[in-house]
């Protein structure tokens, strides 16, 4: 959205720490510098949105990419053709007279995340550890906002990996998305006491990596619960009828919606793969050639958000043999 637009215009007026964050508080990634001190000569584009905190907020984490560490992003629209981009994430404390009381910063790249696991209620903490497991000095009580800000920047594909800067030639434009939340009636720090990982932590690739990485029991368990998501859909679904009609069809893509799920399936080189998704997260499944049991290839929401997304496919098929029908013969599902 234009940084000038009227709807950002008056939300900049009502939350005037906006501008503290985007004029005084630098931010990777950096774009081209402009010298004014205005929001509009620091971002190209600009969302603001204002919402109330929940548990997930707690335990959210940052999606930093391009820092550092050789990643990228690639562009797969229209609208950055030929163009490769950086991330970074932040989350501000904002006191009741709108002055920023904390900013914590993630670790920038893979590197620098080993060891230390930092999520979004560290905020509410002046002290933490190195590893982000002690915090100390509360101030919850001063707290009006939280504010949690990404910051984007699309530049030129040099595609040349050997550069000192990469992939990442000239800048073509930073944008910034903004999301301030409110405290929930109960207060923040009723709110972080409340929330928990087994609840509200999303899980994805990284997240599961660093388990591994740190030997998380906890954290491992609540993967070892997907694989159990599994079995269940594998037993109950999967042998049960789906692959029968699956290998069927004359495509080697299908899909079906159940309730708010979309399942996806796909033959890949001889892996069926299976896709769970719907508008707060996904899960896939995957079955090796000859192989006798499924197995999670990778996911994306909390532990509830993904156990009601299969569960909730599992009984439709269990229970409603009519929704059988639903599960078609699609080819334009390819890679998943």
């Amino acid at each position: 959205m234009n940084v000038n637009s009227n709807k950002n215009k008056k939300l900049i007026k009502q939350f005037p720490f906006i501008e503290t964050i985007l004029v005084v508080h630098a931010m990777e990634p950096f774009g081209s510098w402009r010298p004014n001190g205005r929001p509009q000569d620091f971002v190209d584009d600009l969302t603001i949105r204002v919402q109330r905190a929940d548990g997930d907020l707690m335990f959210k984490q940052a999606h930093n990419v391009g820092l550092g560490d050789g990643s990228f992003i690639f562009s797969v629209g229209a609208k950055h053709p030929k163009c490769v981009g950086k991330e970074a994430e932040y989350i501000f404390a904002i006191g009741h007279d709108n002055a920023i009381l904390n900013r914590l910063n993630w670790p920038r790249n893979r590197e620098e995340r080993q060891g230390k696991t930092v999520y979004g209620r560290n905020v509410f903490w002046s002290r933490t550890s190195p590893d982000g497991q002690m915090l100390s000095n509360s101030i919850h009580d001063k707290i009006a906002y939280l504010v949690w800000v990404t910051v984007s920047t699309w530049h030129g594909d040099t595609g040349k990996d050997d550069l000192p800067e990469g992939r990442f030639g000239k800048c073509l434009e930073r944008s910034a998305n903004i999301i301030i939340f409110r405290p929930p009636e109960c207060g923040f720090k009723k709110l972080e006491e409340d929330s928990s990982v087994w609840s509200n932590l999303r899980l994805n690739q990284d997240v599961y990596t660093k388990a591994l990485v740190d030997k998380d029991t906890s954290l491992l368990q609540m993967f070892g619960c997907l694989w159990e998501l599994c079995k269940f859909f594998q037993e109950e679904v999967w042998d049960k009828g789906m692959r029968q009609a699956y290998e069927s069809f004359s495509t080697r893509g299908a899909s079906g919606r159940f309730g708010p799920a979309e399942v996806l399936v796909a033959d890949l080189c001889g892996y069926h793969r299976v896709m769970f998704k719907d508008a707060s997260c996904w899960v896939s499944f995957q079955l090796r050639p000859g192989g006798i049991d499924m197995y999670v290839l990778g996911q994306d929401g909390t532990l509830p958000e993904l156990r009601r997304l299969v569960r909730g496919m599992v009984k439709m098929w269990m229970m409603q043999p009519e929704c059988h029908v639903n599960f078609k013969s699609n080819e334009k599902v390819g890679m998943m």
